[in-house]
């Protein structure tokens, strides 16, 4: 699991949050709290946030290639 906080930025513009849990590929769960007014920026909140997860995990596995 790979926890990452959005920047301080997104979060005073949308006080909802979201959490997902993936197998790398997938979004095997998630879960949403706060006031949700907005669904597409929710959308575009979760797009945003599984392509900085593969970003992050891309560069993991670039520092632990022999």
């Amino acid at each position: 699991m790979l926890l990452v906080d959005a920047p301080q930025d997104v979060v005073e513009y949308c006080s909802s949050k979201a959490s997902m849990v993936t197998d790398g590929k997938n979004v095997l769960m998630m879960r949403t709290r706060g006031p949700l007014s907005n669904e597409h920026l929710l959308s575009s909140m979760m797009t945003l946030a599984e392509r900085r997860h593969r970003s992050i995990m891309d560069t993991l596995r670039q520092g632990n290639a022999p």
